[in-house]
């Protein structure tokens, strides 16, 4: 006759849910922590490219492209896809750096 598994405690078992809770918990602070800095560093990238003016030029072409024609709409959205690809380059560069 087999006998049958000893169930743990409810002392053991209230114990490791506060095991598993607590380390959520810091496991969610640890992410929160890690998105906030990224979030700083895009931003002081996007600071930088601004005061070097690396993102004039692309906002003036959407903004004036936009108010014209067809054409004009389709150079606009040429120039938002070009800054948006800055953007990204600098984001995985910042995350490059970040993981280091």
């Amino acid at each position: 006759v087999a006998a049958a598994p000893k169930r743990p405690s409810m002392a053991v078992t209230v114990s490791a849910a506060v095991d598993v809770a607590a380390a959520a918990t810091a496991l969610q602070a640890r992410v929160r922590g890690l998105q906030t800095r990224r979030e700083l560093l895009e931003l002081r990238d996007l600071e930088a490219m601004e005061r070097d003016g690396l993102l004039a030029e692309p906002l003036r072409t959407i903004v004036s492209m936009s108010e014209t024609s067809s054409e004009g709409e389709q150079q606009a959205l040429q120039a938002q896809a070009q800054l948006q690809a800055q953007l990204q380059a600098q984001a995985q560069a910042q995350a490059a750096r970040a993981a280091q």
